[in-house]
């Protein structure tokens, strides 16, 4: 660019908004019950106007809760059910995107309640299955499993093979035979 026209530029920094006002901002309009507020301002990842719109949009909510009962369900299953979970699964690339950011999301909060920082979790209204998911698996599982859904969205934005991606990430998942199983030897084995 030429120096003049970068003389008149001007770079603005965006940080994100603090939980606290975005909730405060939320709680402005009567309609939206408390919790959701607590949840909406947790998932903005600090962004006011995307709080805004999903208050009033319920088919996030609804798709989100869709898509987090599917993925938490594939830690029990078998190889030949998530290869087919992949067929259904559609093939945009920013619908891609962000299932792979859902993910990752909730991959964090597992690896935050493993740690012990319950207050930083994101999806709050998962809390059970984030704690199932903690209990069930190492932190060493946890990291890998977000290493590789991190490097799948790298890829993803050098125009990779989303199918491929996908059974990549679908073998990199960690596998747990039965969930109720594991949860009771591992109550059991704590006393």
């Amino acid at each position: 660019m030429l120096p003049t026209v970068i003389s008149r530029c001007q770079r603005f920094e965006l940080k994100p908004v603090a939980i606290a006002e975005i909730e405060t901002r939320l709680s402005l309009k009567d309609t939206i019950p408390p919790e959701k507020i607590k949840l909406l301002s947790r998932l903005s990842g600090g962004c006011l106007g995307w709080a805004l719109s999903s208050a009033e949009d319920e088919n996030y909510l609804k798709g989100r809760d869709l898509r987090l009962d599917e993925f938490s369900a594939l830690i029990t299953r078998n190889w030949d059910e998530r290869l087919s979970y992949i067929q259904q699964l559609p093939s945009d690339r920013s619908s891609i995107e962000d299932i792979f950011k859902l993910w990752l999301s909730y991959c964090r909060d597992v690896l935050l309640i493993k740690y012990n920082c319950d207050e930083g979790v994101s999806n709050l209204d998962r809390a059970n299955d984030l704690k199932s998911w903690a209990n069930m698996l190492t932190i060493f599982e946890i990291k890998e499993f977000i290493n590789s859904l991190n490097e799948s969205l790298n890829h993803l934005s050098y125009n990779a093979n989303v199918h491929l991606l996908f059974e990549v990430l679908m073998l990199d998942m960690p596998k747990k035979e039965k969930r109720a199983e594991y949860m009771v030897n591992s109550v059991s084995s704590s006393y």
